[in-house]
């Protein structure tokens, strides 16, 4: 039984064309797996008793490509759907045709009663359950809160090294980003609470403008002790 292909309202003849759906892994920059790269390459003749009828048939075959974010699917000729139907709803941004029909043959009998064609249709498909797609902190510590001296610089002599106090502080910064799968993540909390400058806090929660699946935290927070400290930064709260 041959299979038909329908394009949102187009339909093509049953068993005029060979469809081949590839599918690309989604990988995040920390390689965290995320969905589907969906691509639909068809190829196709269609048949018709006259050239005019062939103009026709194919300028119909067009217009229907020029369409982006319609349904894509092989269906029985009962009309029942197989396995192979590609919704824009369940997509991210749609479907889109990222290959209008061309017509690639040019010899022989083409344009007499047929027309050879290939086009393609691709889509991103996301997969929600995994919640984190990369994380990353660091920690920059400035000072090890021991002496400070300097220079003094006398007008007409030599500059002189000279002790400015006995201690100081050491001051630390914690900052980092974590890229959500469609949610955002909260950031982790301060590392050191009792030394925090909790004026200088700064959350930030992103948009981007080009993969609205992300959502982007970054946080930073500033301290300042007397004695030096030590920490890591804050693993993943998500494996």
């Amino acid at each position: 039984m041959a299979l038909k292909l329908k394009y949102g309202n187009y339909t093509h003849e049953a068993g005029e064309c060979a469809v081949i759906i590839t599918r690309q892994a989604l990988l995040s920059g920390h390689g965290v797996y995320h969905g589907f790269r969906e691509r639909w390459d068809v190829q196709g003749r269609l048949h018709a008793s006259t050239q005019a009828a062939v103009s026709t048939s194919i300028n119909a075959l067009q217009a229907a490509y020029k369409i982006h974010n319609q349904a894509i699917g092989l269906y029985f000729e009962s009309g029942t759907p197989t396995s192979h139907v590609l919704n824009p709803l369940s997509t991210m941004g749609g479907t889109r045709v990222v290959q209008p029909p061309s017509f690639p043959e040019g010899r022989g009998a083409e344009y007499s009663t047929f027309r050879n064609y290939t086009l393609a249709v691709e889509a991103e498909v996301y997969d929600y359950s995994e919640p984190l797609l990369s994380w990353t902190e660091v920690l920059s510590f400035q000072g090890d809160a021991g002496p400070t001296w300097g220079f003094l610089l006398p007008i007409n002599a030599a500059p002189q090294k000279q002790l400015f106090t006995q201690a100081s502080t050491q001051t630390v910064t914690q900052r980092g980003m974590a890229v959500g799968n469609n949610q955002y993540i909260s950031a982790p909390g301060p590392l050191w609470p009792e030394h925090e400058h909790a004026e200088l806090r700064v959350i930030e929660h992103e948009l981007p403008a080009t993969n609205t699946k992300e959502r982007v935290t970054r946080w930073s927070y500033a301290f300042e002790a007397a004695a030096p400290q030590s920490a890591s930064p804050t693993t993943s709260p998500i494996n």
